[in-house]
């Protein structure tokens, strides 16, 4: 037995969008005593306020996945073309695996927690799996407008493509932990309170010891209203409410994936101008990062004049050598203003790069637009064909009505049939009586000969009678048998239609779904 497996292991698995809450939830958890491990990333307060909630060597595992792969956290690709099976993916298994160890060495609660993992859920399900760990998920939702306008201002991502990039992490993510034991929580509602947090947990078959804490002044973007002519944005918004209520999508996760894989595979180019997006909204970092470090050289030989000035008087014996320093001083800042002037003049640059980009986005979501109108065509026509399937169920419910009705009929025939017995009933306990009346006579036997013979008769006649009796109770048996036969075959046929009429609902039903590609 591996090591994971005698420690008994539990693993949380925090999967959701970027900026969708998901380090609120994971220092959350952590707060509560489970284990982001020994290396976190570090907090950035202009990003993230309460810190990411990210071990590093998870972060930098999924890096070297993504890179194995040729792709990155921002680019649209297809992810279901067998990538698990690549020897570069394969050879990070023992990577991952030296992750618990390192990282956990003595911990028996442990969260994981990277936006990356929605992509890469697969391949970390395997190496927990082989590792004996009790996996379970915490699905992170937050509303799409939200997250758009939140990673316009962290990347300055167009609009658009981070709907599809939405889309593409919440059904892989939904897709490969169907299977797990799995929590959903919308961000919104943590926010609100602790009802929705230990909702969590009950789901999650876990004890919640105290309530999680998330802070409301975290979130900084609301959800705006819907254009009602955004095809695009429409998808997202049926997802996510789809989603938030609970509901099953079955094998429309698949022909959703198989949507925005066809997007990506049109749109290689808007990948391309994406990544040199990137590089340059990076190099603006950095460009910025270098003139805070110009203005703070600055800002300390201001403060350095200011003290001078103060004690002017005091220091008369150093003013030589203090205007020499304030002359050093200036020469410095006239070389970073002049930086600063070169690098101004290279951000304007790139910023113009940036509107032709913007610009040839904008082709492409024209076109996408038209893809999106065509799929709304297709739509209106699967209506119509489930308004033809109901009808079909209308007329199904009408022979079913009639079956019922027989049903009834025969109800009242077995009735009429206990009555018949109940009469049978009657003439036996006559014939009893009868021979009793029989038995009377044989005593007066000895009265007369006469008598005797008359007597002898008369038993003769209700013999006879008695055996005409018993033949038309035998008939009326026999016939009784044979309603009951005929009732009996009528039932069968009636459940063979109705099989027959449900099978046919079945196949027209499929060929409607196949029809639509629905189905394989």
């Amino acid at each position: 037995m591996n090591r994971s497996a005698e420690a008994g292991r539990q693993v949380i698995l925090v999967l959701g969008m970027h900026r969708s809450g998901t380090s609120a939830v994971a220092t959350a958890l952590e707060s509560m005593g489970w284990s982001l491990g020994r290396d976190v990333l570090p907090t950035q307060p202009e990003i993230n306020a309460r810190g990411f909630g990210e071990n590093a060597e998870l972060v930098a595992c999924n890096e070297a996945l993504f890179k194995a792969l040729n792709t990155d956290w921002y680019e649209l690709r297809d992810w279901s073309d067998g990538w698990l099976e690549q020897a570069k993916v394969r050879s990070l298994h023992s990577r991952a695996a030296a992750l618990l160890t390192d990282q956990f060495p003595n911990e028996s609660q442990i969260v994981l927690k990277d936006p990356r993992l929605c992509l890469t859920l697969p391949f970390w399900l395997q190496v927990l799996e082989a590792e004996g760990c009790d996996t379970r998920v915490v699905r992170v939702l937050r509303h799409p407008t939200a997250v758009a306008d939140s990673l316009a201002v962290r990347d300055q991502l167009p609009e658009r493509f981070a709907y599809r990039l939405w889309l593409m992490y919440v059904l892989q993510a939904e897709r490969h932990s169907s299977g797990l034991l799995r929590a959903t929580v919308n961000y919104a509602d943590l926010l609100a309170g602790d009802a929705a947090a230990l909702k969590l947990f009950d789901d999650l078959a876990f004890d919640a010891a105290k309530p999680l804490g998330i802070d409301p002044t975290l979130n900084h973007h609301e959800p705006r209203e819907a254009p009602p002519d955004d095809p695009l944005l429409a998808r997202c918004l049926a997802l996510f409410d789809a989603l938030c209520r609970g509901k099953a999508l079955g094998d429309t996760v698949d022909d959703m994936l198989g949507t925005v894989a066809g997007e990506a595979v049109e749109l290689p180019l808007l990948n391309e101008l994406l990544r040199s997006h990137m590089r340059l909204a990076a190099e603006t970092a950095r460009i910025g990062a270098l003139h805070s470090e110009a203005q703070d050289v600055v800002n300390r030989r201001d403060k350095v004049l200011a003290d001078s000035g103060r004690h002017l008087e005091a220091l008369s014996a150093s003013v030589t050598e203090l205007n020499a320093t304030v002359d050093a001083q200036n020469a410095a800042h006239k070389e970073l203003e002049q930086r600063l002037h070169t690098l101004e003049a290279a951000l304007h640059e790139k910023g113009e790069q940036i509107a032709e980009v913007t610009r040839y986005a904008k082709q492409c979501e024209a076109v996408v637009a038209t893809k999106d109108e065509e799929i709304a065509e297709v739509s209106r026509y699967a209506g119509k064909c489930e308004a033809m399937i109901q009808r079909r169920d209308g007329e199904l419910a009408e022979s079913t009505r009639r079956a019922s009705e027989f049903e009834v009929a025969c109800a009242a025939r077995e009735e009429r049939i206990e009555e018949l017995l109940e009469e049978v009933g009657a003439s036996v306990a006559a014939n009893a009586a009868l021979k009793c009346d029989v038995e009377g006579l044989t005593q007066k036997l000895g009265e007369g000969q006469a008598a005797c013979e008359e007597l002898e008769q008369a038993l003769h006649a209700l013999q006879e009678r008695h055996s005409t009796q018993q033949e038309t109770l035998a008939r009326k048996t026999a016939e009784l048998e044979r309603s009951s036969q005929r009732a009996d075959a009528y039932r069968g046929d009636l459940e063979q239609q109705t099989e027959a009429l449900e099978a046919i609902r079945k196949r027209r039903a499929y060929r409607l779904l196949a029809r639509l590609r629905l189905v394989p």
